[in-house]
C-alpha cells in the first residue's frame, strides 16, 4: 500500500495489532526481503516494512537528497503519518545507516533496537573495497550504471553473495528481487556517494554509543560482506545489548533462514 508524504508516495507493508515494529531493508533489496518476518510476527505485533524514498515501489521523489538523515527525516514523517509514537526498530544492511541515524535524531521514537548484518566495522581490505568501489570506479561516468546493469539486472551475482546456500537462490525468488530493485540505481548511486563510505558505517559505529534501549544483534555466521567480528564490536558498544548469530547462514538472514530469524526476535521481544 501507499501513503503519500509531501506530495509522493512512499510503498509501505503493515499487517497485525499490537506493539509497532518497522523493519528497513538495505540495497538492493526492500520491504519484500522481510515477508517472511510480517507473516509470523504479525500474529502478535503490528508490523511495518517499506520501501525507503527512491527503492522499488516508492517514489523518486524529486530535490530529495539522499542524505541519512533526510533519510531519517521521512522515517519520522511516515511515522507520525500512521500515527504510531514509538517502534521497535529492525534495521539490515544499508537500513541500519538509516536507522542508527533515525535512533541517533529521535531516540524517543525507537523502544527497543534489532541490528542484522550492515556497514560497521568492516576489515581493512574490505573498507578500502567498498571506498575504491563508491568513492572513485562509480564517479566516473556510466560506471555505477553499468555495474547496476550486470550484478543487478543481468545475473545473480547478488543473490549468490547473500546466500550461504547457493541452492536457495532459485530463478523464481531471484527474479522477484531483480524486478523490484531494478528501477533503485539512482537511489543506490546517490546514498553512497553523497553519504561517502565514512559515513554510511560511521553512522552505525557513531550511534551505537548512544544506544540505550534493549538490543538485540543478530548476525549470520558465513556473511561474506559483513564478518561477525562487526556483531561483537557492536556489542560490545551497546550496553546490556543480546548478540545472536546463525550458523551456515548467509547475508539475506530473513530470506535463508526465516524460522531462526522469527525465534530469535520472539523471544527478544517477550523479555521484560
Amino acid at each position: 500500500m501507499y501513503i503519500e508524504l509531501d506530495n509522493w508516495k512512499l510503498y509501505y507493508e503493515g499487517r497485525g495489532k499490537g506493539k509497532a515494529i518497522l523493519f528497513l531493508h538495505g540495497t538492493p533489496t526492500s520491504a519484500f526481503l522481510w515477508r517472511n518476518q510480517i507473516k509470523a510476527l504479525s500474529k502478535s505485533y503490528r508490523v511495518y516494512a517499506i520501501d525507503l524514498p527512491g527503492w522499488a515501489r516508492s517514489e523518486k521523489p524529486a530535490g530529495f537528497d539522499y542524505k541519512l538523515s533526510s533519510y531519517a527525516n521521512i522515517l519520522k514523517q511516515f511515522l507520525e503519518k500512521i500515527g504510531e509514537r514509538k517502534v521497535i526498530l529492525g534495521i539490515h544492511d544499508l537500513g541500519a545507516s538509516i536507522g542508527m541515524t533515525f535512533y541517533g535524531l529521535y531516540p524517543e521514537m525507537v523502544s527497543k533496537l534489532i541490528l542484522m548484518d550492515t556497514f560497521a566495522y568492516l576489515p581493512f581490505l574490505k573498507r578500502l573495497g567498498w571506498k575504491v568501489l563508491y568513492q572513485f570506479l562509480c564517479k566516473i561516468p556510466l560506471f555505477h550504471r553499468a555495474l547496476w546493469y550486470w550484478s543487478v539486472r543481468k545475473s545473480d551475482i547478488f543473490a549468490t553473495l547473500a546466500f550461504y546456500n547457493k541452492k536457495l537462490a532459485v530463478k523464481e525468488l531471484v527474479e522477484n528481487y531483480r524486478e523490484l530493485a531494478i528501477n533503485s540505481e539512482i537511489a543506490d548511486y546517490k546514498t553512497f556517494t553523497v553519504n561517502g563510505m565514512d559515513g554510511i558505517w560511521g553512522a552505525v559505529e557513531r550511534n551505537s554509543f548512544k544506544v540505550t534501549v534493549p538490543t538485540l544483534i543478530l548476525w549470520a555466521e558465513n556473511d561474506t560482506l559483513f564478518p561477525t567480528s562487526a556483531a561483537k564490536r557492536l556489542h560490545q558498544n551497546i550496553n546490556g545489548s543480546i548478540l545472536k548469530t546463525i550458523p551456515q547462514c548467509g547475508h539475506w538472514l530473513q530470506e535463508e533462514r526465516p524460522e531462526e530469524v522469527n525465534k530469535h526476535v520472539l523471544e527478544f521481544l517477550r523479555k521484560k
